[in-house]
C-alpha cells in the first residue's frame, strides 16, 4: 500500500479526518535495502512533503463540500418529503372527486389537442365498453359520436376558437380607479376579510416608509384567507387591470399561496369569494406551479417557483373575457412564462370585488394600482354555454339522449378537453310529457272566459292571460311591472285575501272589490289556491277572476223591484183605507171652519188640522203612486224641453216658488231630440228634484236645470242647486223607501223618482258638487230610437 510520512503529527482530529477522505494510490512493496530500476529512478521525482497550511487548506475545502452535500442531501429529502405529500394529498383529492363524480354519474371522456381520447372516468367503461379500446388505441372521438352529433359539437367548438382572434390588444386608454393601499384604508371598512376567517390576521401597516397591506402566517391553521375590497371594480361593460407587487417570506415554509381575486364576492356574503369569479395564483401549491382558477377550479397552470425573499411585480388583466397574468422578479427582471385564459361563459356580470388570498401563509403586498376602462367587447361575445344532445355510436346505447358539457383545461402546458355525458333519455320523455301537459294547461289557460293569473304573496305577477288584460284594461307589460295590490279597491283587502288563502290552502267565491285601469270599479268572485315552493313553502297564487258587477246590479236591482212591489202593494192598501176616514176628518174640519173659523180662540187648531189633513192626502197620493205601476204601452215621445218647461210651470204653482229662481239651459240643437215615455210622470220627476233642491238650498238662490249633450244613445237632465249637499255616507241611502234627513220629510219623493226614471230604462245618481257648494242631481234617459243619431 502506499504511505505518507507527515513531519509531525497534526490536530488528531484533524489527523483522521484526512486519514478518512484521502484516496491512497498502492505502489508496489520494497524491500528494505532495494533500490528502484534504473529507468525508474531516471523518470521518478522524489515527493515533496505536503506542508500543514496547505494539508488545512485541504480540510476546509473537504469540510465545505461535505456540508455542501449534506444540506443537498437534506433539501432533497425535504423534496421528496413534500413530493411524497403532494402526491398523496393529489391522490385523496382525485379519489374524492372520482367519488363525487360517480354519485352524479356523469361519465368522461379526456381528449388531447387532437380529439383523441387519451382517459376516461371509471363510470364511462360500465356506460360503453369501447371506450377502452379507444383510449387504447388514441382513437380521434368524431368515431364515437354520430356524425350529426360530432359536426354539433364542432361547430360550437369552432365557436370558441374564434374568441382566440378577437383584437384584445387594442383599446381605449386605462382610468385609474384606485392607488394604494391608503391611509384611509381600514381592514373590515375599505378591505373585507372574508368572513369565515375573522381571526386570519390581515392588516394595512407601514414597512420602511411605506404602507404594505400584510397578512402574518399562522400555517398551523391550514385556513383559506381572502381579503376583498368593499368596492366593485369592473364589470359586464368594462375592462381591469391590476398591478402590484408581492415580497416572498424568508422562510419558505410560509410561502403558501400568493393569489390576487377579481370579479369575486365581497367578503360579506355567505360564498366562499373565489368561487365566484377568477382566482389569479403565484406560487401556489407550496411554491409549485402557478395557474388561473375558475370557480375553484383549475383552468390553466404551469409549474412555477419563487425565490424566497424576493419582490415581484404581478400584472393582471381582463379584457373582455380574456384573462392575463405576467409575473417579474424584481431583483433579476426575469419574467415567468404568462398565463391566460379566454372564458367561454363569463361571470364577471355577477360580482366585481378584488381581493388577495393565501393558504394561512405570509404575505406582504404593496403598489396596488386599479385600471379600468369602457370595454370594446360586449358579454354576451363570452356567453356561449354549450346545449347539445348527442348519441354515442355503440348498439347497446342505441336510442339513448346524452346531455354534453365541455370544459378546456391547460395543465402544465398540455391541453385537455373534457367532455362529461349525462344520460337524459328517461327525462327527455318526462319533458316531453310535461309539455304535452303544459300546452293542454296553455290553451285552457289562454282561452278560459275567466281572468287568471299567479302572483307572488308579495304581488309581483308571474303569469297572466288575456282575458285578465281585458277585465282591468291594461296591456302585458303593464301588468307585469305593478304589484298586484294595486287592484284592490282597499288596500286592506288584500292582506285579509292573503289569511283567508293561507289559513285553508285555497278560497272559493271570495268577494273583493277591484279597480280597472280607467278607476271602474267592479264586484269580482275569486277562486284561487296557494303555489307552493319544492320545499313546502307558499310563494305565491293562482286565482281566476269573475266580474259580477252587472250581476250583482240586477240583483239589487231585483230585490229593490221586489221590495218597492211589496211596499207598493202595502202602501196601496193603506192609502185605500186611511183615505176614506181622512175624507171624513177634512170634510168635518172644513164644517168646523164655517162654523167657528172665525173665532180666533179655535182658528189656529183649526189650521192646524186642515193643514196636517192636506199633509196625509199628499202622503196618501205618494203611496198610491209608490203602488201603482207604471204602464209603459202608454209612453210616447216626448220632448225633453217640453218635460223641463212643464215641470218649471207646475213648480211656479206651488207656494215655494217665490224662493228660488229657475234657469234653464239648453241648446237650440237639442230641441228636435226625444224621449220615450211618459210625460206628466218624467215632468213629476223633475218636479220633485226641484223640491228637493229647494228644502236645501238657501233662499232666493238660483236652481239650475241643465240638459245635456247625447252621450252613446242617452240624453241627461242635471237639477244644481247652490245647498248643502248631502255627507257622502248618505248618498246610497236616500233612494231607500222612508229614508228622510228632513225633519217633516216622508222619504218617499226620491224612491218615486228612482222608479219612475227606471221604469223609463233610465239611471239617477247624485252627487255633491266638487267644489262646493250644492249638489248634482243626473237623470239619463234613451232617446227614441226615431231621432236616435
Amino acid at each position: 500500500m502506499g504511505t505518507i510520512i507527515l513531519d509531525r503529527i497534526p490536530d488528531e482530529n484533524k489527523f483522521f479526518q484526512v486519514c478518512s477522505l484521502i484516496v491512497f494510490y498502492p505502489v508496489p512493496f520494497l524491500k528494505p535495502g532495494c533500490l528502484l530500476p534504473t529507468e525508474s529512478r531516471k523518470t521518478t521525482m522524489p515527493r515533496a512533503k505536503p506542508t500543514y497550511e496547505e494539508l488545512s487548506a485541504k480540510i476546509r475545502k473537504l469540510e465545505d463540500a461535505v456540508s455542501k452535500a449534506r444540506q443537498t442531501e437534506l433539501t432533497l429529502q425535504n423534496a421528496e418529503r413534500s413530493y411524497a405529500e403532494s402526491l398523496k394529498e393529489l391522490d385523496k383529492m382525485c379519489r374524492e372527486i372520482y367519488a363525487i363524480r360517480s354519485m352524479v354519474n356523469m361519465p368522461q371522456l379526456f381528449l388531447d389537442q387532437n380529439w383523441n381520447v387519451v382517459g376516461y372516468s371509471s363510470d364511462f367503461s360500465l356506460l360503453s365498453r369501447k371506450v377502452v379500446r379507444y383510449a387504447r388505441l388514441r382513437k380521434n372521438v368524431k368515431d364515437f359520436f354520430y356524425k350529426e352529433d360530432f359536426e354539433k359539437l364542432k361547430s360550437y367548438l369552432e365557436l370558441i376558437k374564434s374568441l382566440e382572434d378577437l383584437p384584445y390588444d387594442e383599446g381605449r386608454p386605462w382610468k385609474l380607479r384606485y392607488q394604494g393601499p391608503n391611509p384611509s384604508d381600514k381592514i373590515g371598512q375599505s378591505w373585507i376579510v372574508y368572513t369565515i376567517c375573522e381571526n386570519c390576521r390581515w392588516e394595512v401597516a407601514e414597512d420602511n416608509g411605506r404602507l404594505i397591506i400584510r397578512h402574518k402566517p399562522h400555517i398551523r391553521d391550514h385556513l383559506d384567507c381572502c381579503l376583498m375590497s368593499a368596492r366593485e371594480y369592473g364589470g359586464a361593460d368594462e375592462d381591469i387591470k391590476v398591478i402590484y407587487h408581492v415580497t416572498t417570506p424568508r422562510n419558505k415554509i410560509y410561502l403558501r399561496d400568493l393569489t390576487a381575486i377579481i370579479s369575486g364576492t365581497s367578503g360579506r356574503e355567505a360564498t366562499t369569494p373565489d368561487m365566484f369569479g377568477y382566482s389569479i395564483c403565484v406560487g401556489s401549491n407550496y411554491n409549485s406551479e402557478g395557474r388561473i382558477q375558475k370557480h375553484g377550479a383549475n383552468v390553466i397552470t404551469h409549474p412555477e417557483v419563487l425565490d424566497l425573499n424576493t419582490g415581484y411585480q404581478v400584472t393582471l388583466e381582463r379584457t373582455g373575457g380574456r384573462i392575463t397574468r405576467k409575473l417579474r422578479n424584481m431583483l433579476t427582471g426575469k419574467e415567468m412564462p404568462p398565463l391566460e385564459f379566454i372564458d367561454y361563459n363569463a361571470v364577471y356580470d355577477r360580482r366585481n370585488h378584488l381581493g388577495f388570498y393565501t393558504y394561512s401563509g405570509e404575505a406582504e403586498i404593496f403598489d396596488i394600482e386599479v385600471y379600468t376602462r369602457k370595454s370594446l367587447f360586449s358579454i354576451d361575445q363570452f356567453k356561449i354555454p354549450i346545449d347539445l344532445e348527442v348519441g354515442i355510436k355503440d348498439e347497446r346505447l342505441r336510442g339513448r339522449i346524452f346531455k354534453l358539457k365541455y370544459a378546456k383545461n391547460e395543465i402544465m402546458g398540455a391541453t385537455l378537453h373534457t367532455l362529461m355525458l349525462e344520460d337524459i333519455t328517461e327525462r327527455k320523455k318526462d319533458e316531453e310529457a310535461l309539455r304535452e301537459s303544459e300546452e293542454k294547461y296553455r290553451t285552457l289557460f289562454e282561452e278560459s272566459r275567466d281572468a287568471i293569473c299567479i302572483t307572488t304573496r308579495e304581488g309581483r305577477m308571474v303569469d297572466l292571460n288575456p282575458e285578465m288584460l281585458h277585465l282591468f284594461g291594461y296591456d302585458r307589460k303593464e301588468m307585469s311591472e305593478m304589484n298586484f295590490s294595486r287592484l284592490y279597491v282597499d288596500p286592506d283587502d288584500r292582506q285579509r285575501f292573503q289569511q283567508a288563502i293561507e289559513k285553508n290552502g285555497f278560497v272559493r267565491d271570495y268577494a273583493l272589490k277591484m279597480r280597472g285601469k280607467d278607476e271602474t270599479l267592479m264586484d269580482c268572485l275569486v277562486t284561487s289556491t296557494v303555489r307552493r315552493a319544492k320545499d313546502g313553502s307558499i310563494f305565491g297564487y293562482q286565482s281566476s277572476f269573475h266580474e259580477v258587477t252587472e250581476r250583482k246590479r240586477m240583483e239589487e236591482k231585483l230585490k229593490d223591484s221586489q221590495r218597492m212591489e211589496v211596499i207598493g202593494k202595502l202602501a196601496s192598501g193603506v192609502a185605500h183605507e186611511v183615505r176614506n176616514p181622512l175624507n171624513a176628518i177634512l170634510a168635518i174640519s172644513e164644517a168646523l171652519f164655517q162654523d167657528i173659523g172665525d173665532n180666533p180662540e179655535y182658528r189656529p187648531y183649526l189650521e192646524h188640522i186642515r193643514h196636517q189633513v192636506d199633509r196625509l192626502s199628499i202622503l196618501m197620493k205618494d203611496l198610491l203612486e209608490l203602488g201603482k205601476p207604471l204602464q209603459t204601452n202608454s209612453f210616447t215621445p216626448v220632448s225633453p224641453g217640453d218635460i223641463c218647461t212643464g215641470a218649471i210651470e207646475l213648480w211656479n204653482q206651488s207656494s215655494d216658488h217665490r224662493s228660488h229662481q229657475i234657469r234653464l239651459v239648453r241648446s237650440a240643437e237639442l230641441e228636435d231630440l226625444e224621449v220615450f215615455g211618459n210625460s206628466s210622470k218624467l215632468k213629476q220627476v223633475i218636479l220633485n228634484l226641484l223640491e228637493n233642491a229647494a228644502q236645501h238650498s238657501p233662499a232666493d238662490s238660483e236652481i239650475l236645470i241643465k240638459i245635456l249633450e247625447p252621450q252613446k244613445k242617452n240624453l241627461g237632465i242635471q237639477v244644481i242647486d247652490q245647498g248643502t249637499g248631502m255627507p257622502p255616507g248618505n248618498l246610497s241611502e236616500v233612494f231607500k223607501p222612508f229614508f228622510t234627513t228632513r225633519k217633516r220629510g216622508a222619504g218617499l219623493g226620491l224612491s218615486i223618482v228612482k222608479t219612475i226614471v227606471e221604469t223609463h230604462s233610465g239611471q239617477i245618481k247624485l252627487w255633491n258638487n266638487d267644489p262646493p257648494p250644492g249638489m248634482t242631481a243626473e237623470i239619463t234617459l234613451p232617446l227614441n230610437r226615431k231621432t236616435d243619431k
